[in-house]
């Protein structure tokens, strides 16, 4: 009996936890896709002012949310994408490494006197740093306004 209700307490913890998570909703009704983006959790936004804003945010209400002590309203969001630290990082450091492929690659074509070093810098050096270069800056969820719908998921906790 004491194991049976062991296995209850967690099921019900798990399921609480699973179901309670406040955050922002995306849906996109042209594809039918939908995330969750959970409360704290760190995103970037860019405002309809033109502002970036990165950070994690808190639910205030289920028209705002709050990055860095700046409270913002979910209609002046115009796009909205996780923003992990660790993306961040791959994001800098692979257009770091693309660049530094590509340009000597580019560099070389002009003075290369030789068939055979043109051949190997655009085999080699041209599809591997662009490929390096261009691929974090389009490969990015921006969640655009124009594409998805906003929306606050906010737990109802009841009033003691």
């Amino acid at each position: 009996m004491k194991i049976k209700l062991k296995i209850i307490l967690v099921v019900l913890f798990i399921a609480n936890s699973m179901f309670s998570q406040q955050g922002i909703s995306l849906f996109n009704p042209k594809g039918g896709d939908l995330e969750f983006i959970r409360e704290h959790h760190r995103i970037k936004i860019k405002t309809a002012n033109g502002k970036n804003i990165a950070g994690q945010f808190t639910i205030l209400d289920a028209e705002t949310i709050k990055i860095k002590d700046q409270v913002i309203h979910l209609d002046q969001i115009v796009k909205i994408r996780k923003a992990s630290g660790f993306s961040t990082i791959m994001e800098t450091v692979s257009m770091t490494v693309g660049a530094s492929i590509l340009l000597p690659s580019l560099y070389n074509i002009p003075f290369a006197k030789k068939s055979d070093d043109i051949g190997f810098a655009a085999i080699i050096g041209l599809p591997a740093g662009s490929l390096l270069f261009i691929l974090p800056l389009t490969s990015q969820n921006k969640h655009k306004k124009e594409k998805w719908t906003y929306k606050i998921i906010i737990n109802d906790k009841p009033a003691n």
